[in-house]
């Protein structure tokens, strides 16, 4: 059983401080961006459509966030919800981390990809929600094996988000060495 307090360091290593830029109206603090905190009504955001510029206050808001409001998101929102526990502590980082950059459906699916790859023909479906029958797959194959088949699925997933979004490509670097870590 993974534990989540090694992941979050890790992670937060990833994540950089305080970014806003107002063209895109994305709004990040430590990875938590104002589009996760209206979805879930957070005090003071305006729960609108992702996209909508970011008013003051909400930049204010996000600035403001704890180190215990950064650790209660996360572990909330991406570690319990997609059941990152039970499964060993490497791969769960790693799963962790990529729901994190990717969101969780997508660093779900990454992981259930891998798993694909190493168990064909007992595939278990691919729809980013991480329950029993993932992690008992997952679990059941050699660990390393996994770890570095969800770093060429990751790895994969971002070449062709450059190819379809080609304004991102410079972010590519940054992607694979987060992605080796």
């Amino acid at each position: 059983m993974a534990t989540f307090e090694p992941a979050l360091a890790k992670t937060l290593k990833n994540e950089g401080g305080f970014y806003h830029d107002p063209k895109t109206g994305e709004v990040a603090y430590k990875g938590i961006t104002l589009w996760l905190l209206r979805g879930l009504h957070w005090s003071g955001t305006n729960p609108q459509v992702k996209g909508t510029p970011a008013t003051p206050e909400e930049v204010e808001i996000v600035k403001g966030l704890s180190d215990k409001d950064i650790a209660h998101l996360y572990s909330s929102q991406f570690w319990y919800q997609q059941q990152l526990n039970a499964l060993s502590q490497d791969v769960a980082e790693k799963v962790f981390d990529l729901c994190v950059n990717t969101g969780n459906s997508q660093g779900g699916k990454l992981l259930q990809r891998a798993v694909n790859r190493l168990i064909w023909p007992e595939a278990i479906d691919e729809d980013g929600k991480i329950g029993p029958r993932t992690t008992n797959k997952a679990n059941s194959v050699d660990q390393a094996v996994l770890l570095e088949r969800i770093r060429q699925e990751a790895k994969v997933f971002y070449a062709k988000l450059v190819e379809q979004k080609p304004v991102l490509i410079g972010n590519l670097k940054g992607w694979y060495r987060r992605v080796d870590t």
